[in-house]
């Protein structure tokens, strides 16, 4: 079979002259129309991505100005249908990898990202350097900032000695309740605990379960 022969074949299917895939970073929230998108403007999972060999370092086209990709969920995820759904944890400043559904590089879409290893430098002062996915508002949390994914998982930080919640203090053990239970003592947890009763109608102070043998004192 003659190579013109195979490359009109390839013209009548669904991708015409064949799949094309692309390599591209996810540009920060700080151009308008991404930080549209990742606030919930957008129909599906949507993210503006400047496309290697597309745009270059030394273009002029704005970040707000790059192309609008679709990405893909994997099939453990779900659509939305039936209540199934998981929601996409990219981030601005994720290197990712798609290909295109439209003729002459046109409709790209999301497949994968590149995970974030520890060796990887990060960077604000290139187009397509990688960044931190941190923004104004999302802030560092648990893992007190450590943006890696690898077999070698981020260190879990310790709990501080005096960590406290709220107000400021501590909480403790309500052992004064506790100490008001019939059943189970201090060193136990026992499910349907009963108050002490405070006194019957002929104004005894005794526990009525005493009388029917239960045991408990």
């Amino acid at each position: 079979m003659d190579r013109s022969r195979r490359t009109d074949d390839r013209k009548d299917t669904f991708f015409k002259e064949g799949v094309e895939y692309w390599i591209g970073k996810i540009v920060s929230v700080k151009a308008p129309s991404q930080r549209a998108l990742l606030s919930g403007d957008s129909w599906g999972y949507r993210y503006r991505v400047r496309i290697l060999i597309d745009y270059s370092n030394q273009d002029t086209v704005k970040d707000n100005d790059v192309f609008t990709a679709q990405a893909f969920v994997p099939l453990t995820a779900g659509t939305g249908a039936a209540e199934r759904l998981e929601t996409l944890k990219l981030a601005p400043g994720d290197m990712v990898f798609g290909l295109y559904l439209g003729e002459k590089r046109t409709a790209p879409f999301i497949l994968h990202a590149f995970v974030r290893g520890e060796n990887v430098v990060l960077d604000d002062n290139g187009k397509f350097t990688i960044t931190s996915g941190f923004t104004d508002k999302v802030k560092p949390g648990l893992m007190a900032g450590q943006e890696l994914s690898q077999t070698s998982c981020p260190n879990t930080p310790l709990l501080k000695k005096d960590a406290n919640k709220g107000n400021g203090k501590g909480k403790g053990s309500p052992l004064s309740q506790l100490s008001n239970k019939v059943l189970g003592g201090l060193g136990e947890n026992v499910v349907g605990a009963l108050p002490k009763p405070q006194g019957g109608r002929g104004g005894g102070t005794g526990n009525p379960t005493n009388k029917r043998g239960s045991g408990v004192n």
